[in-house]
């Protein structure tokens, strides 16, 4: 076998070039050429024959019309052909630029298409009568013609697929030069189609849901269609496509609902979603509305809720990188939908607070004071506030220790809307929980640990040296309990610091050489180093490396 070096490359690509320069000529004058279709299509795409600059207007109208019958998209948009006045000004003939257009849209080449809209535009404009634009854009936003044919029989939702995507990017492609009635069309002949529908208001996390929303959200962000065309049917549509998770499809559906909201589109019951949208049409008043928000907070999968509390985001940015649309992977539910409605069933004031204390939901609202976004700890405030105040208001059994957590959160706090270390807001989602169990051992240790003291060290680790080095005959749960807890809420340096000041690390370094460590135990010690390696800080690995600790197994 041999391997051509790239100078006996560039001499095979001189000899193509000099034997296409002489065939040009018979080309032009229509003899038979030497050279073979692929070899001349060859030529034409490596753009070997760019050193043959046309002189006339003939040389380059048979070099375009050449590079069109050979079906070579790249030869327009190469800088030979941007740069080269005698062949830019042939795009000035109606017909030749018709062709190059017909010869895109045939090769469905979108990313040579868009660039040669880039460089070309003002001559699209200028020199294609409207008919003739017209009869390009028909094939670009006729939206039934990219739908209607495909997707019918609806057994083959590939099909969908391929067509939404094509008609996303033609429209990315041509949004600079097609009109907002077109738009309007593409945008309202959709949403009305049935297997659109279907798709959209499906349970199942699929990719077609996500492509659909996807091209909805670029056709309301080109700002081309009017706010008259969106109206109440079209917004009760994508609140039933709605899931308040963080898939790719939700978060699209959530920005087509705030658009509608912006252009005074709303509905009366903003935080019902899916099959709950249907179920509120019979709804009459304001209070049994508020009874089916609690009803739809106590529904909520108990799976994506703990996936959310274990993956809690603390930057906006984070909540970006929770979405996806794998059906494999564990999907959360959406932070801001859930702080949402808690806000609204908490201010109705309807609720019983012994519910949303022992639901899961009272977590989210204290990891939402963990979280770095303002405007979510502002949220995570104010429902801190309310559910303190119904706490005084009702009777129930939980009551004085529940109270005196929320007291004790409140005197700790120094400052205006505190941002806490989110190590201490998972702690104290956890102490919650535990008081509404009290027959487990753990719930001795908890009560006994916040009686103990007025206020709470955020920036301690509590309970440490009490459970780590529990001498109980649940000594091992006890350990176990705190490990499982670190392992999940140290997430950034500040968390690291908590642990650094209890000397945590070298203390679960040194458990690893004990006789009666038992493999669960090992397993946790080792999940959390991997998760403090999974910080990244100089400083953290200097600190570990000073312990002699390099890597985890």
């Amino acid at each position: 076998t041999t391997i051509s070096s790239p100078l006996a490359s560039s001499r095979n690509n001189e000899k193509k070039y000099r034997k296409y320069c002489e065939c040009f000529e018979k080309d032009l004058r229509k003899e038979d050429s030497s050279l073979s279709e692929d070899e001349k299509k060859e030529c034409i795409s490596s753009e070997i024959i760019c050193k043959t600059v046309p002189t006339t207007e003939p040389e380059a109208l048979h070099l375009i019309s050449e590079a069109v019958r050979l079906e070579c998209t790249r030869f327009f948009t190469s800088k030979h052909f941007d740069n080269t006045a005698v062949l830019s000004s042939c795009l000035k003939s109606k017909k030749i630029l018709k062709q190059i257009f017909e010869l895109f849209m045939k090769k469905s080449d979108i990313g040579n298409l868009r660039t040669f809209l880039s460089q070309n535009v003002s001559v699209y404009e200028e020199h294609l009568p409207a008919f003739t634009r017209k009869q390009i854009d028909k094939s670009v936003s006729s939206t039934m013609e990219l739908l209607d044919q495909p997707i019918v029989p609806e057994t083959n939702p590939d099909n969908l697929n391929i067509n939404v995507e094509i008609l996303t990017q033609l429209i990315v492609t041509f949004q600079e030069i097609i009109t907002g009635e077109r738009l309007s069309a593409v945008f309202s002949n959709t949403i009305a189609h049935p297997t659109v529908q279907k798709c959209l208001v499906s349970k199942e996390l699929n990719s077609e849901k996500t492509l659909l929303t996807k091209l909805f959200v670029l056709l309301l962000e080109t700002g081309k269609v009017p706010s008259e065309i969106l109206n109440t049917t079209h917004y009760l549509v994508f609140q039933t496509s709605y899931s308040a998770t963080t898939s790719v499809a939700d978060k699209n559906v959530l920005k087509i609902l705030k658009h509608f909201e912006q252009h005074d589109v709303i509905s009366k019951y903003p935080f019902a979603y899916g099959s709950y949208v249907a179920d509120l049409k019979n709804i009459k008043n304001i209070t049994l509305y508020n009874e089916y928000c609690i009803k739809i907070l106590e529904n909520i999968d108990s799976d994506m809720m703990n996936n959310l509390i274990d993956n809690f985001p603390l930057h906006s940015e984070e909540s970006m990188k929770m979405v996806t649309d794998n059906p494999d992977s564990l999907i959360s539910c959406d932070p801001e939908y859930i702080l949402s409605l808690l806000h609204h069933v908490l201010r109705s004031g309807e609720v019983e607070v012994r519910m949303i204390l022992s639901n899961p939901i009272s977590k989210v609202m204290l990891l939402a004071l963990s979280s770095y976004d303002e405007a979510t700890r502002r949220v995570g405030y104010v429902c801190l506030e309310k559910t303190s105040l119904l706490i005084e208001e009702e009777k129930f059994k939980e009551k004085s220790m529940c109270l005196y957590l929320f007291k004790m959160i409140e005197n700790s706090i120094t400052t205006v809307e505190e941002r806490l270390p989110h190590l201490s807001a998972y702690f104290l989602g956890k102490m919650l929980h535990a008081l509404f169990a009290p027959h487990k051992h753990i719930y001795q240790n908890i009560c006994h640990f916040l009686l103990q003291r007025p206020v709470f060290d955020f920036h301690d680790v509590p309970m440490f040296y009490g459970m780590f080095c529990s001498s109980t005959l649940h000594y091992k749960q006890d350990q176990n309990w705190l490990l499982g807890i670190l392992c999940v809420a140290v997430r950034d340096e500040i968390d690291y610091k908590i642990l650094t000041r209890r000397h945590v690390l070298p203390h679960c370094f040194s458990q690893i050489s004990c006789s009666d460590l038992d493999k669960h135990s090992l397993k946790l010690i080792q999940k959390l180093f991997r998760k403090v390696f999974s910080i990244k800080s100089v400083k953290v690995q200097k600190d570990l490396s000073e312990l002699g600790i390099t890597a985890i197994k």
